[in-house]
């Protein structure tokens, strides 16, 4: 079994499981008392470690490529079908979420925590996004937008956030290793 499975994910489904959560709420001490959604993390089983060789950089500006608005069209599909609106695309959530996969292949870990030790809110209000309300999804090793979403889509905590319909605008990156490993997160936000 691979090291980071026995290490990280199982004590922290073993711990969601006697807990019986499967999303994490947060609430922030500031004025508008905003709170910020963790889902259980989405690892693909036999997902290679990443490596720093040929690290891709943020997309500027905040376009989603191709394959990242692929994704999100997806998304929105179970957002409308869910009763909520279309989440929209903004920079701000763009270069965090991208800026994310790139710390979690450089840095070879995985998980909502930056290398660095700072949440996941603390990363997204450094990017500039002014937010009232927070929520992330991660992933690795879903190899296209439609199998990354049935995974979120069969997980809860994930779904919970996807369908949350007080998120407005998001930002989504899929990014791959120098093995061609993708790793996927997704921020939502509600803006001040």
């Amino acid at each position: 079994m691979h090291q980071y499975v026995q290490q990280r994910l199982l004590p922290l489904l073993g711990a969601l499981l006697i807990s019986g959560a499967l999303a994490a709420t947060v609430a922030h001490a500031a004025t508008l008392q905003p709170q910020a959604y963790l889902p259980l993390i989405v690892k693909a089983a036999n997902t290679p470690t990443p490596t720093a060789t040929s690290v891709p950089t943020a997309t500027p500006g905040g376009l989603l490529s191709a394959q990242e608005q692929q994704t999100l069209d997806l998304i929105n599909g179970l957002r409308r079908d869910a009763g909520c609106s279309d989440l929209k695309a903004v920079g701000t959530l763009q270069n965090a979420a991208a800026a994310h996969n790139i710390d979690m292949i450089t840095n070879n870990f995985f998980d909502h925590d930056s290398s660095d030790g700072s949440s996941f809110s603390v990363r997204i209000t450094k990017y500039g996004y002014k937010w009232s309300l927070l929520g992330e999804n991660i992933a690795a090793g879903y190899t296209t937008p439609a199998s990354v979403v049935n995974a979120w889509k069969n997980s809860p905590g994930h779904y919970a956030n996807i369908v949350n319909c007080k998120f407005q605008d998001t930002g989504l990156s899929a990014k791959a290793d120098s093995e061609g490993t993708l790793y996927w997160t997704q921020d939502f936000g509600r803006p001040q």
